[in-house]
């Protein structure tokens, strides 16, 4: 079926343009009456300093434009606010809902008095059905933003430059799961662990007579498919997403980059899969002997 824009509703020559690739790198490209469709349903309001506009956790609803000021994307860690990085006039945020069906990743707080536009997502998805360029640049976008925030607010790698977390970003795949997909097959051999950023992910092990049994359910910031890393040979367990899911891919590149970066969080982590493989084996023994 051929893709078209429902134009229906929208008074063509009364483009207000707020929304430009002047203002908006992210824009670039995007045609005339494609911005006609996300003006269509643009919202300009102001903020003073210090407004939580988007709270970690929450439904999303648009995505937005900053016309003016400075927000803090923020992320809560063992109930303390982390500050990830800070945003200004032309960029965009909002995008993690967009294109995940799940609540907002991080939350957006002003830093002074802002002005901004919301987009909502209906017009947002029409366009970028149509526009795959915008819909890849938004993607980009995204996953940067995952993986940065999650170093930031991870243990090991929190104390990363960002020059630092950007290189290492380079070597590392962000990898996002439907809910039911499968992360690891038995009888798989891998040359990656992964750290799951956002979701849940069911490990289990079946016996000689095909009975299952769940070992764990790993979470944001815990390791998967740390024994068929450890010892090299085919994984004897399956590794399910329950829920979409986002999981880092930390191939052996990756791995010595880390080392290269931060020895001591090569060290913190390589002892952190060793012993989640024996708690997990353990596990798995008693089981299969039981």
């Amino acid at each position: 079926m051929e893709e078209y824009l429902d134009l229906s509703g929208i008074m063509l020559g009364s483009m207000s343009g707020v929304l430009d690739e002047q203002r908006f790198p992210i824009l670039k490209g995007v045609s005339p009456v494609h911005l006609r469709v996300l003006e269509s349903s643009c919202r300009v309001f102001s903020l003073v300093k210090g407004v939580e506009l988007i709270r970690e956790g929450d439904e999303p609803d648009g995505l937005y434009f900053i016309i003016e000021g400075e927000f803090a994307i923020t992320k809560m860690r063992r109930e303390k606010r982390l500050l990830v990085a800070t945003i200004g006039k032309g960029e965009v945020f909002g995008e993690y809902g967009l294109l995940h069906d799940k609540t907002r990743y991080a939350g957006v707080v002003t830093t002074r008095d802002s002005k901004v536009a919301h987009v909502a997502y209906s017009a947002v998805r029409q366009v970028t059905e149509v526009d795959r360029a915008l819909q890849q640049r938004l993607t980009e976008l995204m996953n940067y933003r995952i993986v940065d925030t999650f170093f930031h607010a991870h243990p090991i790698f929190s104390s990363l430059s960002r020059e630092q977390r950007q290189s290492l970003q380079r070597l590392i795949t962000l990898k996002t799961l439907k809910t039911g997909e499968r992360l690891i097959e038995h009888g798989q051999r891998l040359d990656a662990v992964y750290l799951v950023v956002s979701g849940e992910i069911a490990v289990e092990a079946e016996d000689a007579d095909g009975a299952v049994m769940l070992v764990d359910i790993r979470r944001d910031g815990g390791l998967v498919g740390e024994i068929p890393f450890c010892n090299k040979k085919p994984n004897f367990g399956t590794a399910t997403a329950m829920c979409e899911s986002d999981v880092l891919v930390l191939d052996q590149a990756a791995m010595e980059k880390i080392k290269e970066l931060h020895p001591g969080g090569h060290v913190a982590l390589m002892t952190a899969i060793k012993t989640l493989a024996q708690q997990t084996a353990g596990r798995i023994k008693r089981f299969i002997a039981g």
